[in-house]
């Protein structure tokens, strides 16, 4: 699938749920977003309530599925990840 959401379109949507430090959206070889992105809040609160007012909100014609992100495992611990194609 392509996706057409850029950096403007996520802050405008999310700005409402608190002041913005980041906003990175991964991209493929090719530059192409990959189709999610991790938005960082000043605060935890802030991160929180976007994650409840996004979840299952309707964004650029697809449904978002937003939760507050778990930090990185370090390289002695197991972890795996999965998701769907939409």
């Amino acid at each position: 699938p392509i996706f057409n959401t850029d950096k403007k379109m996520m802050e405008d949507a999310v700005g409402e749920y608190g002041k913005i430090r980041d906003i990175y959206m991964p991209a493929d070889n090719d530059g192409r977003p990959r189709g999610f992105c991790f938005v960082t809040f000043e605060e935890k609160t802030q991160a929180e309530a976007c994650a409840l007012g996004m979840n299952g909100r309707e964004l650029d014609g697809r449904v978002v599925r937003c939760n507050i992100a778990r930090p990185r495992p370090t390289p002695d611990q197991a972890s795996t990840s999965c998701r769907t194609a939409p």
